[in-house]
């Protein structure tokens, strides 16, 4: 259930809480049970990747492929994953 709060507030960080959509958080929650003991270092990737597909043309314009507040964000996702958040 833990993984399904992290999957859902990735998805509400990338799109915004109004653009949430199920099959979203169902796809990032299965990506992150596949990260298994990697979850950490798999969030910044899934956090870009469903950037990449939700704003392809924005994405393209990036040096990063992502806002750095977004990475930003991403980023302190991990820290509370690795301080138990999501546990």
């Amino acid at each position: 259930m833990k993984l399904l709060s992290l999957a859902h507030n990735i998805v509400e960080m990338v799109k915004g809480p109004a653009k949430i959509e199920a099959m979203d958080i169902i796809n990032v929650a299965i990506e992150l049970e596949h990260a298994e003991d990697n979850i950490s270092d798999a969030i910044p990737h899934i956090t870009a990747r469903l950037f990449a597909i939700s704003f392809p043309d924005m994405a393209s314009t990036l040096p990063s492929g992502v806002p750095d507040a977004l990475m930003q964000q991403s980023l302190e996702l991990v820290l509370k994953f690795g301080n138990g958040h999501y546990r």
